[in-house]
Parts: C-alpha cells; structure tokens; sequence
C-alpha cells in the first residue's frame, strides 16, 4: 500500500531565530511544501492506524537531523486515491508562511496545494480538507 503524504515544514532554529529577533511575528513561520511517499507491507488500509502514522511521521521530522518546524502533515491519497478521511495535524496559531525569501499566507498556500480551507478572523487556519 503506498500513501501520499503533503508537508509543510522548515528548520527549526532558524525559525526559533527570527522570531527571537522579532523579524517574524508570532503566526509566520519558514516553511516549504514537500510531497513524500511511504510504501507499507500491509495491503488493506484497515490493517494500519493512520492517524497514528501521521503523529510518529510528525514527531519523526520534528526529531530528524534537520529538526523541523512542521506546520501541517496530511494524508493526500492513499493507493492513488485521493482523500479526507484522517484530520490533518495542522500547527496552532500560523497565519503566514515564508521559504526565506519571499512570503505568503498559510491559507493561500494550503489552497494552491488543493486543499479547502477555514481560517479564524485573523488568518489562523483551522481545518483543511483535500479537493478530492
């Protein structure tokens, strides 16, 4: 079974910098979009847990080499099927993303990935569903 997974994370000490040197206020955070794929031994999607895949996955890069500010993990498809049955992990409280050299808001981003989004008054996304 082969699952499809979206990320938007960055490193994160140097984002850890920018806002201790008040470059980015507290909703912008560095991030990039990254697609991977995780190939798994197991041939019926009942025979895994999901969503804890998706907490270690999360916690894995977040703990990797590189430690990572990850911003939101979502399952896209699942044996070439798109879907929105598991919740994406969704960071608390960002508003904006930057790649280091230019910026944006999280939602827009988020919308250009295929994704339909809900935000609070003040640009916080809150929920985030694949156009599927």
């Amino acid at each position: 079974m082969k699952i499809i997974f979206d990320l938007i994370a960055g490193d994160d000490q140097l984002n850890g910098f920018m806002h201790a040197c008040d470059v980015f206020e507290a909703g912008k955070h560095l991030g990039d979009h990254i697609q991977f794929v995780a190939d798994f031994e197991q041939k019926k999607e009942e025979d895994i847990d999901i969503p804890r895949v998706i907490e270690g996955m999360k916690d894995a890069v977040r703990k990797g080499d590189q430690k990572s500010n990850v911003i939101f993990l979502s399952v896209r498809q699942i044996d070439g099927v798109k879907t929105n049955k598991y919740p994406p992990y969704i960071k608390e409280g960002v508003q904006s993303i930057s790649d280091g050299e230019k910026w944006g808001m999280f939602h827009e981003m988020l919308d250009r990935i295929g994704y339909d989004v809900e935000h609070t008054q003040f640009m916080q996304v809150t929920e985030a569903k694949l156009r599927v």
